[in-house]
């Protein structure tokens, strides 16, 4: 794969793109389903990381990017609170 995406990441966001069009709350569904695909993401890195044949450089790497999601999906959750408080 050229880019490092998985099947998975390709498939999620063509997923997410099919929900945008038929959404009638376009905002509050595409973070909710953010927020679903980032927690795959860091359970399938971590499920990945408890293999213990990793070099420890491929071991790091990934620990790099499962943090990289882990900060990605705290913003996403604050976008979500600070949408939910905006409709209320």
């Amino acid at each position: 794969m050229d880019t490092g995406d998985s099947i998975t990441s390709k498939a999620h966001r063509t997923w997410m793109d099919i929900k945008a069009l038929f959404s009638s709350d376009n905002e509050e569904a595409m973070l909710e389903e953010a927020i679903r695909g980032e927690k795959a993401s860091v359970e399938e890195y971590e499920d990945v990381l408890q293999e213990s044949t990793l070099p420890p450089s491929t071991a790091t790497l990934l620990k790099r990017q499962k943090s990289a999601i882990e900060d990605g999906l705290s913003t996403i959750k604050r976008l979500e609170d600070l949408n939910v408080r905006f409709m209320l």
